[in-house]
């Protein structure tokens, strides 16, 4: 989070987020949590998200649906393969 100016009010980095499977209305999710408190002066506070160019070649391992599905019934858990998705 940065301010109107550009100086930063908060920052998270990797470790601070965590993936959580889908539930309820929730879909798969990076989830972190940041309180920010703006100070005087401030006008504007802006969320910039970017990544270092060496994470973009990176996999995030996703679970097929029918696989959350049947984990959130405690019904039997099928083998289905485990998508991977790359940013582009």
């Amino acid at each position: 989070m940065i301010n109107q100016s550009g100086e930063i009010r908060a920052e998270l980095g990797d470790s601070d987020l965590v993936y959580l499977k889908p539930r309820l209305a929730d879909g798969n999710r990076l989830q972190g949590n940041i309180k920010v408190h703006p100070q005087m002066g401030d006008s504007a506070l802006y969320l910039v998200v970017f990544t270092d160019k060496d994470k973009l070649d990176e996999t995030v391992a996703v679970s097929h649906p029918a696989k959350l599905d049947a984990e959130g019934r405690g019904n039997y858990l099928p083998k289905w393969a485990i998508f991977k998705f790359r940013a582009r």
